[in-house]
């Protein structure tokens, strides 16, 4: 999640966001557009840098808009919400489809929407845009979710597929047996007239 805001940052601004060139100095390029984390943004780092004696730079954070100009306000407020210090407070996948950077321009099919009331739903598309909607839709269609993860398409393992195979494996063998070549696999002129593929159908009995 935290690679995808910095992603999109870059997508925007087409340069890295945290452009470190080692750990430390990477470290040093999020506190100053992040700010220091502090007991509310990231206690839980507070207490792993405590514990092996490590400071983060004091810095105050700068707004967004500063590096990525170009952003929309959605969009800076999707970045701000994916980077954030605390991983428990960035949002998971299905999140983001719910943001509101999101629905002007991306269809998510009924099956990937909240059922709760806490998350608002993808309002319903109108007029062309909903027809090429619900035609993207149809032409790439979305497994359903389980567990909030999108269903796996099992679809090339269906046993319907399994004649098409059994052909395909019968026609490789036949082939394999219809052509025996010699000990230095080279098939020689002699055996290749030999072989059946090779020889002329016999010509039609005209009938007097």
């Amino acid at each position: 999640m935290w690679a995808m805001g910095a992603i999109i940052a870059e997508l925007f601004s087409h340069r890295p966001l945290f452009p470190g060139s080692s750990e430390a100095d990477e470290i040093y390029k999020i506190c100053s557009i992040l700010g220091t984390p502090n007991q509310h943004t990231w206690a839980g780092g507070l207490q792993l840098a405590a514990s092996i004696n490590f400071q983060f730079p004091q810095s105050g954070s700068i707004n967004l808009s500063e590096v990525v100009p170009t952003a929309s306000e959605d969009a800076l407020n999707l970045i701000s919400w994916l980077c954030s210090w605390d991983p428990r407070k960035r949002p998971t996948a299905v999140e983001v489809l719910q943001h509101p950077f999101f629905q002007p321009c991306f269809y998510v099919p009924p099956s990937l929407r909240f059922r709760s009331t806490g998350y608002a739903t993808t309002p319903p598309s109108v007029g062309a845009k909903g027809a090429m909607d619900q035609k993207n839709a149809r032409r790439y269609p979305v497994g359903s979710l389980s567990n909030g993860r999108p269903a796996v398409n099992n679809s090339y393992l269906s046993t319907n597929n399994v004649p098409a195979r059994a052909a395909g494996v019968q026609r490789k063998l036949e082939l394999d047996h219809q052509v025996k070549p010699e000990s230095n696999h080279k098939l020689t002129k002699e055996n290749a007239m030999n072989q059946p593929w090779s020889r002329l159908p016999p010509a039609p009995v005209r009938s007097k």
